[in-house]
C-alpha cells in the first residue's frame, strides 16, 4: 500500500516537473534574457521591481528565476510611459508652484507700492496743512508780534525751536553782564515774551 502511494507521488512529481519545464521553455533566467534581448540586467531588475515584468521559478517550486524575453519590450514601453507621465506631472506641479510664487510676489510688490503711495499722500497732506496754518498765522498775526519777530531778526513763519535758539543767542550776546546794551537786551526780552504769549494764545 505504502509502495503504491510512493510510486504515485513520484509519478505526479515527474509529470508536474516535466510539464513545468516544457511550459517554461519560452522563459529564461535574467542574465540569459539580458543577453538575448541586449538589455542591461539592472534595467530588467528595475522592471521586475516595478511589477511590470513577471518572474517565476524555472521549475514548480524551485530553480532560478525566469522571465519571458518577449514581454521585455512591452514592459520597457510601459515603464517609459509611466516615467513620461510622472515627469509631466512634476513639471505641471513645478509650473503651478512657480506661477503661484510669482503671483504672490507681484501682489506683495503692488501692496508695498500702494502703501508707499499712501504714505507719500499723507506726507503731502501734512505739508499742505502746515503751509495753510503758517499762512493763517502770518495773515492774522498782530503788528506788535510781527515787530517782535523783526527785533529778533526772524521771519514770522520761523518754528518755535528756531525762535528760542535765536533768543538765547541774542540774550547771551547783549546781556549787560557781558558788556551788552541794556536797552537792546530789554527789547529782545520783550519781543520774545510777546511772541511766546501770542503762540500760547493760539493753542
Amino acid at each position: 500500500m505504502i509502495g503504491s502511494i510512493l510510486l504515485l507521488c513520484l509519478f505526479l512529481v515527474a509529470v508536474t516537473t516535466t510539464g513545468t519545464y516544457f511550459t517554461n521553455r519560452s522563459r529564461c533566467t535574467i542574465p540569459e534574457a539580458a543577453l538575448r534581448t541586449g538589455t542591461a540586467e539592472g534595467e530588467l531588475r528595475a522592471l521586475i521591481q516595478k511589477r511590470l515584468l513577471s518572474i517565476r521559478p524555472k521549475y514548480l517550486f524551485f530553480g532560478p528565476l525566469t522571465v519571458n524575453p518577449d514581454a521585455i519590450a512591452e514592459a520597457r514601453q510601459v515603464s517609459q510611459e509611466i516615467d513620461r507621465i510622472r515627469a509631466e506631472g512634476e513639471a505641471k506641479r513645478r509650473k503651478i508652484a512657480e506661477d503661484g510664487a510669482a503671483q504672490i510676489a507681484d501682489m506683495l510688490r503692488r501692496h508695498e507700492a500702494d502703501i508707499a503711495a499712501k504714505q507719500e499722500e499723507l506726507e503731502r497732506t501734512k505739508r499742505m496743512h502746515a503751509e495753510i496754518l503758517r499762512r493763517l498765522q502770518t495773515t492774522f498775526m498782530p503788528d506788535q508780534v510781527r515787530q517782535a519777530f523783526q527785533v529778533l531778526g526772524l521771519a514770522p513763519e520761523t518754528p518755535f525751536d528756531g525762535i528760542r535758539q535765536r533768543y538765547r543767542q541774542l540774550v547771551k550776546q547783549h546781556h549787560p553782564d557781558a558788556g551788552g546794551d541794556p536797552q537792546r537786551f530789554i527789547h529782545i526780552q520783550q519781543a520774545y515774551d510777546r511772541i511766546v504769549a501770542w503762540i500760547q494764545s493760539q493753542s
